[in-house]
């Protein structure tokens, strides 16, 4: 339970939004922050996990550009992520 790394892959930017694909591994209530996201002011985020081992939905929350790993007994799951936000 911590602030997981990341590797990020890509990162669109856009005059209204803001994109990143990449990796992380992850577990329960882990938290994820985006600070690409962060760097676009007044952003909301959302951040989807995929599994890489089965495809299946990792499921979690988002705070401004925090995502909170929710799917419980995870431990060091290696995972692919989207996480992106629109300038409010």
């Amino acid at each position: 339970m911590g602030d997981r790394a990341r590797t990020p892959w890509k990162v669109k930017r856009g005059l209204y939004f803001l994109a990143e694909f990449g990796e992380a591994t992850v577990s329960t209530n882990d938290t994820v922050t985006f600070d690409t996201v962060a760097d676009a002011a007044g952003s909301l985020i959302r951040a989807h996990f995929i599994r890489k081992s089965t495809g299946a939905i990792v499921a979690c929350t988002e705070a401004t550009n925090i995502a909170t790993i929710s799917t419980a007994g995870l431990v060091d799951v290696p995972c692919v992520y989207i996480a992106y936000g629109v300038k409010a």
